[in-house]
């Protein structure tokens, strides 16, 4: 393993360490990198020793997918896990959301996810997981299991963190969903849930006003 404080002139799979390109506002050192494709791409020296990056997402045998929406995904989940230059790195390959080693190849993800439906997306099952395909040598090693799906907007909606999901009478929904079902507007059914259990917030008769 070389010397984390002079990595220049390394090679890491297929990138080749150029220069350091100083420390990023969260203090991590990164570096200058070219992939064999020539692509230039900054990576800090956690995703190079732990070969979380191994190229810039590039493959150079061609698989006829280029431009089309399952290939656009996996460009996007590739670039905001390994790149730091983008701007959702803080959120995904800082936080250690990754992919897993088998989906680093873009043929690896076609075979096991399939084509993106129209409408969707792809998603983490678990949030505070990575991209995992649950079956690669690396997945099994650390008992990963398959970890996301094919989802639309409104479903993801309900995976984010910042959807707050409320169970009522046995049924969990966000509480959006709740508001529409229960005809309470936002403010109303917030308010409520802040000063009452779910019970008296959800069925307490909401005075309206009259006209």
């Amino acid at each position: 393993m070389p010397s984390a404080s002079n990595l220049i002139g390394y090679k890491f799979d297929r990138l080749t360490v150029l220069s350091r390109s100083g420390k990023s506002k969260h203090g991590v050192v990164e570096w200058l990198c070219e992939c064999d494709c020539g692509q230039v791409l900054t990576v800090t020296t956690g995703a190079l020793n732990t070969r979380h990056v191994r190229s810039c997402g590039c493959r150079r045998r061609k698989h006829g997918a280029s431009g089309t929406p399952i290939y656009n995904s996996w460009c996007a989940m590739m670039d905001r896990c390994c790149n730091v230059g983008n701007p959702k790195y803080k959120f995904y390959g800082l936080k250690g959301i990754t992919t897993c080693e088998h989906w680093l190849r873009f043929e690896n993800f076609l075979k096991d996810m399939g084509d993106r439906p129209n409408g969707t997306s792809i998603e983490r099952i678990n949030n505070n997981k990575g991209y995992w395909c649950g079956h690669c040598d690396e997945c099994r090693a650390h008992d990963h299991q398959l970890n996301c799906k094919w989802a639309s907007p409104s479903q993801q909606a309900r995976n984010r963190h910042t959807s707050r999901l409320i169970t009522f009478r046995g049924r969990t929904q966000t509480l959006v969903e709740w508001e529409n079902e229960l005809d309470i507007s936002h403010h109303t059914l917030f308010y409520r849930l802040s000063k009452w259990d779910v019970e008296t917030a959800f069925t307490k008769p909401v005075r309206r006003m009259r006209r």
